[in-house]
């Protein structure tokens, strides 16, 4: 009995002398740290940045410099201390734990980025520290004088293995330009828990950047041009590449495609893939990704794989995945666990092929919301419906657990203030996870001037794919606590005050630039109640980031909804239908057919492209236009093969313009459009693929325009493969002013 008195008598004495007694570890001891961070010496990279972070945000926090020391075994740390170690080199399951006890505390990741990961997560829990964008600006820090840790363990897993955003543009630092890279972005991902990032084939010059930050390369994209080259191919072997009826046309950056259907050619591609794994034998996953949407072969025996769907879209999955399992089957024979992902994406291939992929096939299925706001997987809407039957299709024709979604939620939101598709990506995450597919990837532009006013939504999007079982709302919750403070409150309402006027506004306004901020201004008093919660929020804190932050939105919210104040005096009907063949002719705004009505033209000024009919032959004959011509290869095409139609407008009012189009049977396949809006010195350009099109007659909308002059100009030229595009009817309408 004395003999156990005795040992608990040194026992509590010794547990006093070292400051353990209440069960917690003080950090920070007489002002001065009481402990060190140790690593092993042969510590990877990412828990040598580990380490580097957690010492850097420990002094912001503090003022105080903590020592980084190494061992070569644990019985060489000075005891307590902060131990960072990666028990394996598994990638499979990203997860970490940590321990706080009498030796202090341990940090353990599954792999080295996981040791990153564990230090963030342990410095937000217990230091409050958030990562809520990228920049300094949206980094909070709460200053700590004393840190004292209450004995504790924890330990996670992420949710989902492939967790991924792309940086896209080109950032400059220190007169060196990096494409694809953005530092404050890739030090906010890694942070985040975001583990790769798409890296086109071919393509090395971040790996010791994106190694530092565990980050590894998902090698994706449109990368055809590297795996077959036209100048190692095409001289010897042009009937590898897709034919457009006259020719054999050259890979370029977009809009050209391979002839899927040679298996001389897929043979030839999987002897590429199978050299390129023999020089990187680490390779889990390899993108084949198409290029970009359309330029598929127009030979006989590729026509045999085309079908259509319902809409007379032309579907050109089999095709393709065709020649997927084709290159699978020779690849996997050497290499039986590499996965080959090709994309799901374009109308012409969401659709599932006809059979069964090859079990080491993956996709990477690309979302259209377009205007939507609401979860797919809740399938509130057509287009929704429409979206989740084709995942469901391809989980019936591919291992769900080879299935990665490719969102585009940064772009989607760019012109959104408060993400008003929070709740569609949390609730869509969650179904993912439930579906058991393999992750998601987005796109975040790198450029200097990275302003994402979405900032909840890519916050919501990183959380939600560590851990897709937590409430979005939490999340929300604890990034408004965190960015305001005692603002918070009223930067809710702002918040939730946005969130209610986009579920409130037409689908089709939604991501619209101009359009969006319209359709908000049309709720009542939507602009005084938010300024009038800013102004409040501003009243509410003393804390001068907190201050810039609210300046910042509120900057934001008044430059977006300027964008959308000019239309206000105009009616314009959302709900109005489409146009179709019986109704184009009757409507006021039209130049018609003239086989179909006769009608003067004398005040349009029209001039048609090289080698469609004359202006007269235009307007007399068949068709109001067609834009008729062959690329003999080429792809980079002049403004001459295009037609150019003048109209007279009332200089400051806005028009709507929309053209009715069909393309024949050969350039629904190959040919895009690009297309010209000018008026005074205003001009407003951009691509339109055959994607949004079938055989049918469809509308070509190019938006509102604001009439800087008395004309208005529309340009129309053709960028690609061969064909006919018809235009039956060009529509110009003048939005009426309210009075």
């Amino acid at each position: 009995m004395l003999k156990q008195i005795h040992h608990v008598f040194l026992l509590l004495i010794l547990l006093a002398s070292t400051g353990w007694g209440t069960e917690k570890i003080e950090l920070i001891v007489d002002g001065k740290p009481g402990i060190s961070i140790w690593l092993q010496e042969d510590a990877s990279p990412p828990e040598k940045t580990a380490a580097k972070w957690l010492a850097e945000y420990l002094k912001k926090s503090s003022g105080l410099e903590f020592q980084i020391q190494t061992f070569k075994k644990l019985d060489d740390v000075a005891l307590p201390a902060i131990i960072l170690k990666a028990n394996t080199k598994n990638r499979d399951c990203d997860g970490f734990s940590w321990k706080i006890d009498v030796n202090g505390i341990q940090i353990t990741g599954n792999n080295g980025p996981s040791v990153i990961y564990g230090v963030c997560s342990f410095l937000e829990k217990h230091l409050g520290i958030r990562w809520l964008a990228p920049g300094d600006l949206w980094t909070v820090v709460p200053k700590n004088t004393t840190i004292s840790l209450p004995y504790s363990s924890h330990c996670e897993e992420a949710g989902f293995p492939f967790r991924v955003i792309h940086i896209t543009g080109v950032y400059q630092r220190d007169d060196k330009k990096y494409a694809h890279w953005n530092f404050d972005i890739a030090d906010w991902m890694a942070r985040n828990g975001i583990n790769y990032k798409k890296e086109h084939v071919g393509r090395y010059q971040l790996l010791p950047l994106m190694e530092e930050r565990g980050i590894e390369p998902y090698r994706a994209g449109h990368g055809l041009a590297s795996w077959m080259p036209n100048k190692i191919f095409f001289d010897t072997h042009p009937e590898y590449y897709a034919y457009d009826g006259f020719n054999w046309r050259k890979i370029a950056r977009a809009s050209t495609q391979l002839n899927y259907s040679s298996p001389e050619m897929c043979q030839a591609f999987a002897e590429r893939v199978l050299e390129y794994l023999e020089k990187h034998p680490e390779t889990k996953k390899l993108g084949l990704s198409l290029n970009d949407g359309y330029g598929f072969s127009c030979d006989p025996i590729s026509k045999k794989d085309w079908r259509f769907n319902n809409e007379g879209t032309l579907i050109v999955s089999d095709s393709i995945f065709g020649f997927m399992n084709r290159v699978a089957t020779i690849v996997c024979n050497k290499y039986p666990n590499i996965l080959l992902e090709q994309l799901a994406y374009t109308p012409y291939y969401h659709q599932a092929p006809s059979f069964k992929l090859h079990p080491n096939v993956a996709i990477d299925f690309k979302m259209y919301r377009k205007g939507c706001v609401t979860p797919m997987s809740e399938g509130s809407n057509a287009q929704n419906r429409k979206m989740r039957d084709e995942l469901e299709e391809w989980c019936e024709n591919a291992s769900p657990k080879h299935i990665i979604i490719g969102e585009y939620i940064a772009y989607y939101q760019k012109d959104n203030l408060f993400a008003g598709g929070v709740r569609m990506i949390a609730e869509d995450i969650a179904w993912y996870h439930q579906k058991k597919l393999e992750g998601v990837v987005t796109e975040y532009p790198g450029t200097n001037d990275y302003k994402m006013p979405a900032r909840e939504m890519l916050y919501v999007y990183t959380k939600k794919l560590w851990n897709p079982e937590r409430d979005y709302m939490n999340i929300i919750e604890d990034f408004y606590a965190t960015a305001y403070g005692t603002a918070k409150e009223p930067m809710l309402k702002a918040y939730h005050e946005y969130q209610n006027a986009m579920d409130a506004a037409k689908n089709s306004t939604v991501n619209q630039g101009q359009m969006a901020a319209w359709s908000l201004l049309q709720t009542p008093g939507f602009k005084d109640k938010m300024l009038t919660y800013l102004h409040e929020a501003l009243n509410k804190t003393n804390d001068q980031k907190a201050i810039e932050r609210i300046r910042q939105v509120k900057a934001e919210l008044i430059d977006f909804l300027a964008d959308g104040e000019p239309l206000m005096k105009y009616q314009y009907c959302m709900d109005e239908p489409e146009l179709d063949k019986t109704t184009i002719y009757d409507t006021v705004n039209v130049a018609s057919n003239p086989g179909f009505e006769k009608k003067s033209f004398s005040e349009w000024s029209f001039n048609a492209c090289e080698g469609a009919p004359s202006s007269n032959e235009a307007w007399e004959g068949k068709h109001s236009l067609a834009l008729c011509f062959n690329t003999n290869g080429e792809s980079d095409l002049k403004l001459k093969r295009g037609a150019t139609i003048t109209v007279p407008v009332e200089k400051d009012e806005f028009y709507k313009i929309q053209i009715m189009a069909r393309p024949d049977q050969d350039a629904l396949n190959t040919l895009s459009i690009m297309y010209m809006i000018v008026s005074g010195t205003d001009r407003n350009k951009d691509k339109i693929g055959p994607a949004l099109f079938n055989r049918n007659w469809s509308p070509m909308y190019f938006g509102i325009h604001k009439a800087n002059s008395d004309k208005l100009t529309i340009k129309l030229w053709l960028v690609s493969g061969r064909g006919v595009w018809y235009f039956d009817g060009l529509r110009i309408e003048k939005l009426k002013n309210k009075d």
